[in-house]
């Protein structure tokens, strides 16, 4: 048992220091992400900023982004330093969540069949080819331990499974600014509960003890993130009336004159560097 552990760790620690190395300590490119360099500096009590012109910073990046900066620039690091280190997070967060999901679901395969679908789950084509992708990659972390947590909660009906949900729900706050992206994870728990529903001879008595369990799992993760939701809808429908207002932005036709020197920066940018 230790060797499969010490050789798990080993290949774990290789494929992280790979992908370490791949960054090459340099900061992502502004274009790329929808946060600052240094998230930690800015007050996010407020829903629009004054900094950056007006930059509207909303308050979602508390986590898992803000926190993650934080903390590490309280111990002193370098901001490239910790740039790197949450390129590092969400590599091996997704690798080890998902490995532990696997685990769960099929118990019974050998755990290195678990260990390469965790690599290729990491390493998927999705992510190779794309750049960056700031609301994309926190999901991949945390979706794989919603899912397991939702999946022992319908098998053990038990409670604590309700409070780990919501838990690691804190984890998706700022990849819920993109509702596309992260209605994969709701949906995907609603396709499972459907399957139950289908394949097991629910009573109605087991049906009702369903309701209360979901109900009781809305209640409390609304509870653990009522931080930044309502700050979310009222800066969305604010945003949704200023944006429709705008001058639409037409690469090829027309739009703000500051637009096309940014197009123009950004393949600058991509021309250089990519």
């Amino acid at each position: 048992m230790l060797k499969k552990l010490g050789l798990f760790l080993g290949v774990a620690l290789f494929f992280g220091l790979v992908i370490f190395q791949l960054t090459k300590f340099k900061l992502i490119a502004a274009g790329d992400i929808s946060w600052f360099l240094n998230p930690s500096f800015l007050d996010r009590r407020f829903v629009w900023s004054k900094i950056n012109h007006g930059y509207y910073y909303p308050v979602n990046d508390w986590l898992p982004l803000g926190a993650f900066y934080a903390f590490f620039q309280w111990l002193g690091l370098d901001l490239v330093v910790i740039e790197n280190l949450y390129w590092l997070f969400l590599y091996l967060g997704s690798f080890f969540s998902f490995y532990y999901l696997a685990s769960k679901l099929f118990p019974r395969y050998h755990w290195s069949i678990n260990f390469f679908a965790s690599f290729f789950y990491v390493l998927n084509p999705f992510r190779i080819v794309t750049s960056f992708q700031d609301r994309f990659w926190p999901i991949s972390v945390f979706w794989p331990l919603v899912f397991v947590f939702y999946y022992q909660l319908l098998k053990t009906e038990k409670l604590k499974y309700v409070f780990l949900i919501a838990l690691v729900s804190l984890g998706l706050a700022g990849p819920s600014l993109n509702p596309p992206a992260i209605s994969v994870v709701p949906l995907s728990l609603l396709l499972y509960l459907l399957v139950v529903s289908l394949t097991r001879r629910l009573t109605l008595k087991k049906l009702f003890v369903f309701f209360k369990l979901h109900l009781f799992l809305l209640v409390l993760v609304g509870l653990f993130n009522f931080w930044w939701i309502p700050t979310f809808i009222s800066s969305t429908f604010s945003l949704a009336g200023a944006a429709s207002e705008a001058t639409p932005f037409r690469p090829m036709k027309i739009g703000f004159f500051f637009d096309h020197l940014r197009l123009i920066g950004q393949w600058g940018w991509y021309g250089g560097h990519y």
